[in-house]
This record gives structure tokens, C-alpha cells and sequence, in this order.
């Protein structure tokens, strides 16, 4: 058996152990050549794909979350005595923030109150003097004509010698005091109505001092409204530099607070990014804190100036070597679908992803074509 074995192998051809070899190199060929011909159709249709949506995004990862800040002070002078905010503490608006001591604001109000009361009743009392003083000069009036009437007798009496010089001359003098006592009275009668202002009667509320002493009442009544510091709208409290005690100065900031509802997104674009990009586009917010949660926003503006124009030392590009920086420009964008379910503190990393809808040539021609 061992022969016939051997006989056979002897008898069988070398290409018969060739040809099985020779096909499995063929067919591994032709499995690369498929390979290749298929990664390149893919790379094909992916640089086509790049090509046609290329300009359509704009993004960036230079963008931070911004809100309201408002720096809180008291608007009048005092000791505060009770000071109810904390910082991170959320307030909605009319919270109360702290309070001032107001003793002395209502001992003002109570005086200026009393100063309106007694204005008004001191022009009553001149209102009902206008009559008194308008008879007197009615009198003063009627004494006048009378005096003028004896002067006028007397001058005729005298010219034909039936009374003496001194009676004329007593008449003469009676005139003249009538007319000075009407004179005054007049005067006293324009002065009290000069006091009264435009207005004689009832609406005595209308005189100058009236008005005077009730402006300075209400100053006195929002004095004391002020010693009463509240939150202007729904925030978190970021600070707080006031103590229990503490003598507050007027226009001194010491409460800052994040507003809750005025969030935007501040995103720094290359300038060569905004070629197409403006107001109203649609675009996606992605924030580090919160990874895989998007929002949706829409472009609110665009800065007027570069982030480099409001530095404290503007670039000189004139003077020196001269070396060219792409510059930024802020674009705000506003959140439409933020709930408030989530903190978003101010100052935050975002990315911001904007669609400008900008088609290349080739894509307008193929949607033309192809619709």
C-alpha cells in the first residue's frame, strides 16, 4: 500500500497543487480592488456631501451663557435693620432685601404733612380776606369821590370869597389822604391776590405753595418707601455687602443679582464666519455643564464692533510691524426653548451651532434638477 501511495504521488502533476493556490490569490485581489473601489465611492460621496453643506453651519466653541446683572443700593441714607437676602438665595420681584431704620423718614413725612395742612389753611384764611379787603377798597373809593366832591365846593366857595384859604386848604389835604388811603387799599388787595395765585376759591390746591408744600410731602412719603429695598425682578442673589447695623450710603451697591429670565448666549465668531450669517437664523446651544442637552436659539445681533474694539488698549495697526489677527465679532443669541428647569449661571462654556442656509452652486443646482 505504502508503494501505491507513493506511485500516485509520484504520478500527480506539480499544477494540480498550483492552481488552488493561484485562485484564493486571485480572488483576494479582486476582494481588495472591491474594497478599494467601495472606500472610494464612500470617500467620493462624503467630500460631496462636505462640499455641498459646506458654508450652510457656522460653530463655535468660544460662547459663554450671559444674563442681567444689577447692582442693588439704597436710595436714601440709613441704618440697616433687617436684612433678608443670602447669597445664592433666589428672590422673585418685590422680595424684600433688606430694610433701613425709618424712624426719622416718618417724623419727616408727619412734618411735611403738616406744612401741607397749614399752607392750605392760611390761604383759606386770605381767600376769605379777599372780600374784606375788597370793601375796603370800595370804601376808600366812596370817601374819595366824597372828598373830591368838598374840594371841589370849597375851590368854588373860595373864588368868590365866602370862605377862607384854610377851609380850601383842609379840603385840599382830605383829598389827597382819600387817594392815598384807596391807593392802599388797592395794593393790599393785589397782594393778598398775588398770594392766592391764578386761582381764588376752592381749589386752593392750585397755589404755588400749595403745590411746593405737597411736592415736598410726596418727596418725604417716597424717602420713606425707599428705606424699604426690594428685588426688581426674578434672580439669584450673587452677593451680599451688607450688615445688620451697617450705616447704608446712598448709591452704594450692596446687592448683586443674576437675573433668572434674560439669559443669551454671547458667541465669538471669526470674521470670516459671518460672511452669511445674520438676524433671525435658526441655531442649536449645547452647554458644558449639561452634556448632550441642546436648546434651540435664534441669531438676535451682531455686534458693531469687534471684541478687540472694546478693550482698554485698542489695537494700533498703523504703527509698528504690522502682523494681521482674525478678529472676533460677539453675536447674541437668544434661547426659545429654555424652561428654567435647570440653572444656567452666567458666565457658562457653550457651543454654538448656527444654520445660515447658505447652498453652494453645485447643491442649488442639483436641488433645481432634482428638487
Amino acid at each position: 500500500m505504502n508503494k501505491v501511495a507513493r506511485i500516485n504521488e509520484a504520478d500527480a502533476s506539480p499544477m494540480d497543487t498550483i492552481q488552488p493556490k493561484a485562485s484564493w490569490k486571485t480572488r483576494s485581489r479582486e476582494l481588495v480592488r472591491v474594497g478599494l473601489l467601495v472606500l472610494l465611492g464612500v470617500a467620493v460621496l462624503i467630500g460631496l456631501g462636505i462640499y455641498l453643506m459646506s458654508g450652510r453651519y457656522e460653530s463655535t466653541d468660544n460662547a459663554y451663557v450671559q444674563a442681567n446683572k444689577a447692582y442693588i443700593s439704597a436710595q436714601v441714607q440709613g441704618r440697616a435693620v433687617e436684612v433678608m437676602a443670602r447669597t445664592n438665595q433666589t428672590v422673585k420681584a418685590g422680595d424684600v432685601l433688606f430694610r433701613l431704620d425709618d424712624a426719622s423718614y416718618r417724623i419727616a413725612l408727619a412734618m411735611a404733612e403738616a406744612d401741607v395742612d397749614t399752607t392750605r389753611n392760611d390761604l383759606g384764611s386770605l381767600n376769605a380776606s379777599v372780600g374784606e379787603k375788597s370793601a375796603a377798597v370800595g370804601t376808600a373809593r366812596a370817601n374819595l369821590a366824597f372828598a373830591q366832591k368838598e374840594y371841589d365846593r370849597q375851590k368854588e366857595l373860595a373864588a368868590r370869597g365866602v370862605v377862607s384859604r384854610v377851609k380850601l386848604d383842609q379840603a385840599e389835604h382830605d383829598l389827597s389822604v382819600a387817594r392815598q388811603k384807596v391807593a392802599e387799599a388797592q395794593q393790599d388787595l393785589a397782594a393778598t391776590t398775588a398770594k392766592l395765585g391764578k386761582e381764588i376759591g376752592p381749589a386752593v390746591d392750585q397755589n404755588p405753595e400749595v403745590r411746593h408744600a405737597i411736592a415736598v410731602r410726596d418727596q418725604a412719603r417716597l424717602d420713606l418707601e425707599h428705606t424699604v429695598v426690594r428685588a426688581p425682578e426674578d434672580s439669584i442673589v450673587a452677593s451680599v455687602d451688607v450688615q445688620l447695623g451697617e450705616q447704608v450710603m446712598p448709591e452704594k451697591p450692596v446687592v448683586s443679582l443674576v437675573s433668572k429670565n434674560s439669559l443669551w448666549i454671547t458667541a465669538n465668531f471669526k470674521e470670516t464666519q459671518l460672511t452669511n450669517v445674520h438676524e433671525g437664523q435658526a441655531a442649536t446651544i449645547t452647554v458644558d455643564i449639561y452634556p448632550g442637552r441642546e436648546w434651540h436659539a435664534t441669531v438676535g445681533s451682531l455686534s458693531p464692533a469687534t471684541g478687540a474694539e472694546f478693550s482698554l488698549i485698542p489695537p494700533q495697526n498703523a504703527s509698528g510691524n504690522w502682523v494681521k489677527v482674525v478678529q472676533r465679532v460677539p453675536v447674541r443669541l437668544y434661547l426659545l426653548d429654555y424652561k428654567g428647569d435647570v440653572p444656567l449661571p452666567a458666565g457658562l462654556s457653550a457651543q454654538v451651532k448656527v444654520d445660515t442656509g447658505h447652498r453652494s452652486g453645485l447643491a442649488r443646482l442639483i436641488e433645481s434638477v432634482f428638487g
